[in-house]
């Protein structure tokens, strides 16, 4: 290591109008002119002239961050030198407080003593630098929303001192490959790396800053948006209805999002029948669809929403307005009221008619006649007369309503066939006896999900009202497409009956596909 001198004067005080002093003769005099050592240098003070070679300068300010020694040093007469060693690996600007003491007795001035000072100016090592050299991150670019996005691991350099750093918007940063924190300082030559958590959209900004110097980090997040649906929403409806949505397919992501279905008391149901859910994950190629019942008061509607990824839909039913009819009143007409008008609408047969052992049937309450509210004007006990039966309101109703029908088909056996749902006779959900087989019945499909080629087939037309149409039989085409593949369709109909001009009842009846492959 080298050694730097700094070389000091000083001079007494002589008359009244003179004063003492001590300087630096050359580099160190100001703080612009620091005298430069590098770490572990060694400095040495020289008392390069005096007015009296008996002169004494105390050196003082020698701190233990800066030199090997504290102590001060002193200077008692020209040409003498003292010397102090820096510490090595620091950078640091000192100052060294200079004083000079006299004292003198004079034959024409008197006696006295004074003082004098100066400050001798230090560079040791490089001056304290806290900008680093330029650097910046390159942006993270698909990362799922929720997910962190990293920036790559940049060298800082071009600092000599440790300097703070911090970031924005909530981001973190690992230092010399530590754990990620908010909060820390680094030194020259680590590594600097960031993470910030994707958006649910587009993208997230930090701005990143070590020491005095800022630098932008940037995530983008992947594509979280499906391609658009619909779900289909109902109207007219009745109460205490099960419906379903139509089908999603979804597409147009770019990454795994979450699918979730809130309110109206829904459930969803992902590529198959079977399991309600009301949250799931979901990618590209998966089916979604939802189940929801309608309410109990008539024009009220429900509601719910499905979220795929940033995308939220609204399904809404909505019952008639109109309170719905379970039945529908048929008066027998005016007198005479004869056996057969009545055995026409309870059932029975008229040869029966008016057997004493066989007119008990038609008691209410009794085999043919119900015991409800519209009949409260028959008789329910011996004897019957006709005329208790003239201008008399009766009930037409429905016993019950239609269950779900369910297939499901093995595509592995079944490609390129038709199969189809075991009919249903749906005069056997009508009451009375007789009458129901009076009844005319048609289809009217509302919505298909699948094949285009899926439809109710009877013997008749099924859009006319016809005796005929009591029987329906919903088919279905397994294409050889589907014969890798698992898939699911779903037809929804009413099926309309009247009996003679009375006014229309309506059973609701949904048939659901279910496609499976068994070598999947």
């Amino acid at each position: 290591m080298a050694t730097v001198t700094a070389y000091v004067q000083s001079s007494r005080k002589f008359n009244a109008y003179e004063d003492n002093w001590v300087s630096i003769a050359g580099a160190g005099s100001t703080s612009a002119n620091r005298l430069a050592l590098s770490a572990g240098d060694t400095l040495a003070i020289n008392y390069q002239s005096a007015a009296f070679a008996s002169s004494t300068i105390t050196i003082s300010g020698f701190s233990a961050s800066a030199f090997t020694s504290s102590a001060d040093l002193s200077l008692s007469g020209v040409g003498q030198t003292v010397t102090k060693v820096t510490n090595a690996g620091i950078s640091i600007d000192v100052q060294l407080a200079l004083s000079f003491a006299f004292s003198y007795n004079d034959p024409d001035y008197g006696s006295g003593s004074t003082t004098a000072s100066c400050v001798l100016y230090l560079r040791i090592g490089s001056p304290a630098d806290s900008e680093p050299d330029a650097f910046g991150f390159f942006d993270a670019s698909g990362v799922a929303p929720g997910s962190y996005g990293y920036s790559q691991a940049v060298t800082i350099t071009g600092i000599n001192v440790p300097v703070a750093v911090s970031a924005t918007n909530g981001a973190q940063f690992s230092i010399n490959g530590g754990g990620y924190t908010t909060s820390g300082s680094i030194s020259n030559g680590q590594t600097l790396q960031v993470r910030l958590v994707s958006p649910a959209n587009d993208s997230a900004l930090t701005s990143v800053t070590v020491g005095s110097y800022t630098t932008p980090f940037r995530v983008f997040s992947a594509d979280a948006t499906p391609d658009s649906f619909v779900l289909g929403d109902q109207s007219g409806l009745p109460p205490f209805l099960t419906c379903y949505s139509q089908v999603v397919f979804v597409s147009g992501l770019a990454v795994t999002v979450t699918a979730s279905v809130v309110g109206g008391g829904a459930v969803m149901f992902k590529n198959a029948l079977s399991t309600p859910l009301t949250s799931t994950t979901v990618t590209n190629g998966d089916r979604l669809h939802l189940k929801m019942t309608t309410p109990a008061t008539a024009g009220a509607s429900v509601s719910c929403t499905l979220t795929v990824g940033s995308l939220s839909r609204t399904w809404t039913l909505t019952n008639s307005s109109a309170s719905p009819a379970n039945g529908i009143k048929i008066p027998l007409g005016g007198l005479p009221v004869k056996g057969s008008n009545i055995i026409a609408l309870f059932g029975g047969r008229y040869d029966n008619w008016p057997k004493a052992r066989n007119i008990a049937a038609y008691l209410r309450g009794s085999f043919y006649v119900p015991d409800i509210a519209e009949n409260a004007g028959l008789p329910s006990s011996l004897p019957i007369r006709g005329q208790q039966f003239a201008n008399t309101v009766q009930s037409f109703y429905k016993l019950g309503e239609l269950a779900e029908a369910v297939l499901v088909v093995d595509s592995r056996w079944n490609p390129d066939t038709w199969v189809e749902f075991p009919p249903v006779d749906l005069s056997n959900y009508i009451g009375y006896g007789n009458a129901r087989n009076n009844c005319d019945f048609k289809h009217i499909i509302t919505r298909i999900s699948g094949p285009s080629n899926t439809y109710v087939y009877t013997g008749a037309d099924p859009t006319v009202f016809s005796p005929a149409n009591k029987t329906a039989i919903v088919r279905v085409f397994v294409g050889r497409n589907q014969a890798n593949m698992t898939a699911e369709y779903d037809v929804a109909m009413y099926a309309k009956f009247k009996y003679g001009a009375e006014p229309e009842l309506v059973f609701v009846q949904r048939y659901k596909v279910e496609i499976f492959n068994s070598q999947l």
